[in-house]
């Protein structure tokens, strides 16, 4: 009898081994994931006065030797040709321009082909159709050889374009001359506080018709708080608030078939009748755009807190009173 209760001990401690070691393995090859970027940044969704950035390799080399250009009309060239783009969005079912940059006619001075103090002019915005030639427009050198084209409507509707050449992310940039290739163009629209909402998409130029994904430029953005663990058949409840942590009344708050609204403090509550890991979403659908949020919640049979470490040592505890009475019955 005293074989058979020591082999159900090595059973025990054997079993209890075993989960511990695939318990770990899992998280090692989840953080073991790499993560894969592209290249290529597309834009994304944004609350109406914040910036909105696209970033795209279709600029041809530009060479740049201790500050200098090696090929001035080339830049020249380039701005004429690519810095046309807009940020189009569609009313009725037509693309409209909300607000576009024309360069066609651009003309830079480069003094001896430096970089420093470079002068632009010819500068056009067109705003729902209508073309400004007074927007303020402006080029300056930062570190690494990096030129940013600033373009200001000084309108609460259209707000303004920053367009950066940047140099190489793949190739070397000497430290000390600064020595560079400029091949990448990024694109900063800082949106208008008083834009018409609604989808919208970059479109860099009509030569090299290179358009970004779509993306929202909305009223407000959603943020949604709420437990991330609850027992079956207990009460979680959701506050909603927006970007300013205001609570938001209305919002809807569901997962799946579970679906609850917030009240004027903004919050939602959910009974979930199932073990699983719920996505909660929060929404916000009228005529006022808001972002949306989620989050998600984790829902056990067992009180909330109790995890396979506690589980563990309630397993060893176990072990250890059983071996405790065998060593007094002995």
């Amino acid at each position: 009898m005293e074989s058979s209760f020591k082999n159900g001990v090595k059973l025990v401690f054997i079993l209890a081994v075993l989960i511990s070691v695939f318990s770990l393995a899992a998280v090692a090859s989840v953080s073991a994931e790499e993560e894969w970027i592209d290249p290529r940044i597309q834009p994304s969704d944004v609350v109406k006065g914040d910036n909105v950035s696209f970033t795209t390799q279709v600029c041809t080399p530009i060479e740049i030797v201790d500050g200098d250009f090696e090929d001035p009309e080339q830049f020249e060239e380039t701005l004429d040709q690519i810095i046309q783009f807009a940020a189009l969005t569609s009313k009725d079912g037509e693309l409209v321009s909300y607000i576009g940059i024309d360069m066609r006619n651009v003309s830079v001075e480069i003094p001896d082909n430096g970089l420093e103090n470079l002068e632009i002019n010819n500068i056009y915005a067109i705003m729902d159709g209508e073309v400004n030639e007074t927007v303020e427009a402006e080029l300056t050198k930062a570190e690494y050889n990096q030129i940013t084209l600033m373009v200001d409507t000084e309108d609460e509707r259209y707000g303004a374009f920053e367009v950066s050449f940047i140099p190489d992310p793949y190739g070397d940039v000497d430290p000390d001359t600064q020595n560079a290739t400029l091949c990448c163009i990024e694109m900063n629209w800082m949106t208008g506080e008083e834009i018409e909402t609604g989808e919208f998409f970059f479109r860099l130029s009509s030569i090299v018709g290179c358009d970004s994904n779509s993306f929202i430029a909305a009223d407000g953005q959603l943020v949604i708080d709420g437990p991330e663990e609850v027992g079956v058949g207990e009460e979680a409840v959701y506050t909603v608030v927006d970007q300013d942590g205001e609570p938001v009344e209305n919002a809807t708050v569901k997962s799946g078939d579970y679906e609850a609204t917030t009240d004027e403090n903004g919050e939602a509550t959910l009974i979930f009748e199932e073990t699983s890991t719920f996505n909660v979403e929060a929404e916000k659908d009228n005529e006022v755009i808001y972002l949306g949020d989620d989050m998600y919640t984790e829902v056990t049979a067992e009180v909330p807190g109790f995890t396979f470490i506690a589980g563990l040592i309630a397993l060893l505890g176990a072990l250890g009173a059983i071996l405790l009475i065998k060593r007094k019955r002995d």
